[in-house]
């Protein structure tokens, strides 16, 4: 699930790991299963799941728009003197903000989006 999650650009918290923990117990029966930290940090052993940081943007933007536009950007710059250009990433208004942490697994490289300038 932490393999999955991550390269679909989801943050797996330790929070989301016992709910789902607490789902299966209950649909497989278990009825006195406790998804206590203790549970949640052998677990994470088991499966090799370490709590790293996310960071960089590497996964904000798909490699082929970078691709397509950094072949049309110089023409369409080309009409605009130095002075009349400006990074139109830094106006950008984010209202939402994502989890810093997240698992993944040992050996894994860890890298998310960009963070939410309000928060």
């Amino acid at each position: 699930m932490v393999l999955q999650s991550t390269k679909h650009y989801v943050s797996v918290t330790g929070t989301l790991l016992t709910e789902k923990a607490r789902y299966f117990a209950e649909h497989l029966g278990h009825e006195n299963f406790k998804a206590s930290n203790g549970f949640l940090d052998r677990f994470k052993v088991r499966q090799g799941i370490t709590g790293q940081m996310e960071c960089g943007e590497e996964k904000s933007v798909d490699p082929d728009t970078v691709e397509a536009w950094s072949k049309h950007l110089p023409d369409i710059c080309r009409n605009y003197s130095p002075r009349d250009r400006c990074n139109a990433d830094e106006t950008g208004f984010l209202w939402r903000a994502t989890p810093t942490q997240m698992l993944n697994l040992r050996g894994e490289k860890c890298t998310g989006g960009k963070r939410a300038k309000n928060a």
